[in-house]
């Protein structure tokens, strides 16, 4: 599967506002950080982040403040994924594949019909609350 990922602020900004009422007492938990990769626990559940690598056919074709954004990881594509149940069964899992940004899939990917017939849902509540801490904790290192 080719993934291509997506931008942290394009998850947030099309995150349904009952998903971002519900994360807003969420705190998330670094696990661990490792060459771009993530681990966050909010409550029982873990919630992956990778920052996929640019390839150097790609870098080379940068120009000189094209590759300066790019080594912002804000302007980064992520992949991302949780081990909740509404990852698995309400659309996320599912949409996270056909959209190319999930990070590991948890359910059988069958179309959730019934709970998410639109294909709105694009993150939980819990990746919700990492990538908002995540995008905090990036525009302090810069």
């Amino acid at each position: 599967m080719n993934k291509t990922a997506v931008k942290i602020n394009y998850l947030l900004q099309n995150t349904l506002q009952q998903i971002r009422e519900r994360a807003k007492n969420l705190s998330p938990e670094l696990i661990r950080n490792r060459n771009n990769r993530w681990v966050y626990k909010v409550g029982d559940y873990y919630i992956r982040i990778k920052i996929p690598k640019v390839k150097a056919k790609v870098l080379k074709s940068l120009t000189d403040k094209q590759s300066e954004r790019l080594n912002k990881i804000k302007n980064r594509d992520i992949l991302v994924s949780c081990t909740c149940d509404f990852w698995r069964w309400n659309g996320p899992d599912y949409n996270a594949v056909q959209d190319n940004y999930s990070e590991r899939t948890f359910s059988d990917l069958s179309e959730p019909q019934e709970r998410d017939p639109q294909r709105v849902n694009l993150i939980c509540k819990h990746v919700y609350s990492v990538l908002r801490q995540l995008k905090r904790d990036f525009k302090e290192a810069e």
